[in-house]
């Protein structure tokens, strides 16, 4: 009963931190130089990453991918 409870509070914890982070790509993405059409792009989830690496921002994108690896991880395992 423990280990289902701490993977459960793990995978919690890790998708409210992929979740923050995706925020955070996404404005730096909608307030970055690119060109219009790359903001609209940046509001389908899987390309926010892509275009907040094109602004110029690559610590971000690198703890989005990582943030959501892990999450994913956490979650199958549930």
């Amino acid at each position: 009963m423990g280990d289902d409870a701490t993977l459960f509070l793990v995978s919690l914890s890790l998708g409210f931190a992929a979740l923050m982070t995706h925020g955070v790509a996404l404005w730096q993405a909608l307030l970055g130089p690119e060109a219009p059409r790359w903001k609209a792009a940046a509001l389908v989830p899987p390309v926010t990453p892509y275009v907040c690496w094109r602004a110029g921002k690559r610590v971000t994108p690198v703890l989005w991918v990582v943030f959501f690896v892990a999450w994913g991880l956490a979650f199958s395992a549930l």
